[in-house]
């Protein structure tokens, strides 16, 4: 009875696991609300094999999975991969999110537990904001230091990593290194790139010409002339759908 009692929307912090429910004979696959830690699965007729990385599963399949054309073009003109395809073939991902149950009969039950969609924004005013931020920002700084091993910490230049290395760096030291924050993901949170930045209007425009959208990666990383000349027919033909996995995104 693990998710039917909710015990993963109780779970803090970047996660992605594998549960055997005995009692039901069901193997639960979840993953963190953000998706920082992956999960991949393959289905196969007689098994589901599950792993943190891909590259784990293609020795155990039944033979060499193909490349997935429409994965490819999304990554070509948007340079990355989301929903629940991935470059392979029979290769899928557990979202970010969400908890797939999987019965004895190979049946899948997929539930999203949380998006980001379902957080309600609020207003607050400068001071207010700042008075609220400081100490959710210590605590989740606590969390992250928790470790046995010295931290290290690899500096991008964005928001995230400078706030963490003012706020942990100056905390803790090392010689020897075993974990490393990256900051990975911090940017999108703190609004550091320009795309997030935009005005409501630019967004709304955006999403006009571009249904569905949000108003997020509607252009192409190509030119359409140069796709035409660097892909092939099949890749130059899968152009206009691109965006799909996003106006799904949006519209769930």
């Amino acid at each position: 009875m693990l998710d039917r009692e909710g015990f993963v929307e109780r779970l803090n912090g970047m996660f992605a696991f594998a549960i055997y429910d005995g009692e039901r004979q069901k193997l639960i696959l979840g993953r963190d609300r953000m998706g920082i830690k992956p999960l991949f699965y393959a289905l196969l007729p007689d098994r589901l094999i599950f792993a943190s990385e891909m590259k784990a599963i293609l020795p155990l399949m039944l033979q060499s999975p193909g490349v997935n054309p429409g994965a490819l073009s999304q990554y070509l003109h948007t340079r990355c991969i989301t929903g629940d395809e991935t470059i392979f073939t029979n290769i899928e991902r557990v979202r970010p999110g969400e908890v797939i149950e999987i019965g004895i009969d190979l049946q899948l039950v997929r539930r999203r537990y949380w998006t980001p969609l379902s957080v309600s924004p609020g207003f607050r005013e400068q001071a207010e904001a700042e008075e609220e931020f400081d100490p959710l920002m210590r605590q989740v700084m606590r969390e992250h230091v928790r470790s046995d091993v010295p931290l290290g910490l690899f500096l991008s230049g964005g928001n995230d990593t400078v706030i963490i290395a003012t706020s942990a760096l100056s905390e803790t030291a090392g010689h020897e290194l075993k974990v490393v924050f990256s900051g990975e993901g911090g940017d999108e949170v703190f609004g550091g790139y320009r795309r997030y930045r935009q005005p409501e209007l630019v967004f709304a425009a955006r999403n006009l010409l571009n249904p569905g959208s949000g108003g997020f990666r509607t252009r192409s990383a190509w030119w359409r002339r140069h796709s035409r000349q660097a892909f092939g027919p099949l890749l130059e033909q899968l152009r206009p759908n691109f965006r799909d996995p996003y106006r799904k995104a949006w519209g769930e």
